[in-house]
């Protein structure tokens, strides 16, 4: 389970970086990914709690 989850985080952040990549056409640095990933885990918890309670 851990694992998939991880996954589609990671996917969601490849194609985030890519979006962003193209729009503004800035190379991101490391530490910018790492802001990039914990959001998209926040995200993603937050919308679990969400589902969850209704």
């Amino acid at each position: 389970m851990r694992i998939k989850k991880v996954w589609h985080v990671q996917s969601l952040l490849n194609i985030m970086m890519k979006f962003l990549k193209r729009v503004t056409k800035i190379e991101f640095c490391d530490r910018m990914q790492v802001y990039i990933t914990s959001l998209c885990l926040i995200m993603e918890k937050e919308n679990e709690k969400c589902l969850n309670g209704m």
